[in-house]
């Protein structure tokens, strides 16, 4: 439990979790050779980044350690 809250306290930047239920969907892009647009659902976002879920096949060999990926639609269910 101790390493848990030593953890969060080292973020810079405060992440907000979302469930796959809350269905919040995103178009994300990479920027190595041509542009690839692949539709994603993010499972949390903050100032340094963002986790997505996307079945595994779709992205082996698209994304890449190190690529950087850019966040380019957001869906949300209504009302938000």
């Amino acid at each position: 439990m101790s390493d848990e809250i030593e953890e969060k306290e080292r973020r810079e930047s405060y992440r907000t979790f979302f469930s796959l239920k809350e269905n919040i969907s995103a178009i994300i892009q990479t920027h190595t050779g041509s542009l690839i647009s692949l539709p994603v659902t993010l499972i949390s976002i903050s100032a340094g980044g963002f986790g997505f879920f996307c079945p595994r096949e779709e992205v082996l060999d698209i994304i890449k350690e190190g690529d950087l990926l850019t966040i380019t639609d957001i869906k949300t269910p209504e009302p938000l």
